[in-house]
């Protein structure tokens, strides 16, 4: 992994917007939103940890060291897949759309938690086995990535097609840095293309979860409004029988 002067910049900038954007979405209260956020901001900070550790700032300010340690933090990239995955499947709902297609990724996303920890144990016994299990699950985490969000795009509104998209460039931006460069001899340009992506991507999984809220607000300001006139219209029906009785 290369890291050069010129991407100091860049990188504050991403650090800068990823910590921004973790801050908004903490603000999002609405209860039948919050799951969707904590996946978000998992999936935010996994990547932190992931882009700090392949631009070598963890090495060269935390675990300068215990390398060791240092390069277990590789196996974020796999954390951050699995709160993507569920991401999307509680931002589309796929449980009431693709019954199957839930239960198979959730089975996924508990199998991967148990990855994760067999990666670490790997890691500390051999490195080099470890990064290359590591790219071929990051590959499969990919696939079953752009299958869900491949499914559900045919029958989502224009919002939630924005995610999709944002997927679709992460995904592309992943897949070139992987095969134009291995992750031992990153190239600067490489990961900053990847980076790149993944920015797009987070910004528009933003955009999305706010249109979500700005939906629901609306729809709660609704049912406040119908209750509301069922109430009066409640109490003028028992006014008119007072006055009948």
């Amino acid at each position: 992994m290369v890291t050069n002067e010129k991407q100091h910049l860049f990188q504050g900038i991403y650090i800068g917007v990823s910590l921004i954007l973790m801050a908004i979405a903490l603000l999002y209260k609405i209860s039948s939103v919050k799951y969707i956020n904590y996946y978000y901001i998992g999936y935010l900070f996994s990547n932190l940890v992931l882009f700090l550790f392949l631009n070598e700032y963890t090495a060269e300010y935390l675990f300068h060291t215990n390398y060791r340690i240092d390069l277990c933090l590789f196996v974020t990239m796999h954390v951050a897949a699995l709160f993507f995955i569920q991401f999307v499947r509680n931002y589309f709902v796929i449980n009431n759309r693709f019954p199957i297609l839930d239960q198979f990724a959730g089975f996924y996303v508990k199998a991967g938690g148990g990855t994760v920890f067999g990666l670490l144990v790997l890691a500390y016994f051999d490195f080099v086995l470890y990064l290359n299990i590591a790219i071929y699950i990051e590959l499969l985490n990919q696939f079953i990535i752009l299958l869900l969000v491949s499914l559900v795009f045919i029958r989502t509104d224009n919002i939630g097609k924005i995610i999709i998209v944002g997927a679709y460039i992460s995904s592309i931006s992943f897949l070139y840095m992987i095969f134009k460069s291995d992750l031992i001899s990153l190239t600067v340009s490489n990961l900053l293309f990847y980076q790149s992506g993944y920015l797009a991507e987070i910004l528009l999984m933003l955009i999305a979860i706010n249109f979500r809220y700005k939906h629901f607000e609306m729809e709660k300001q609704h049912v406040l409004v119908r209750n509301l006139k069922l109430e009066t219209e409640n109490k003028l029906n028992m006014q008119e029988n007072l006055l009948l009785k």
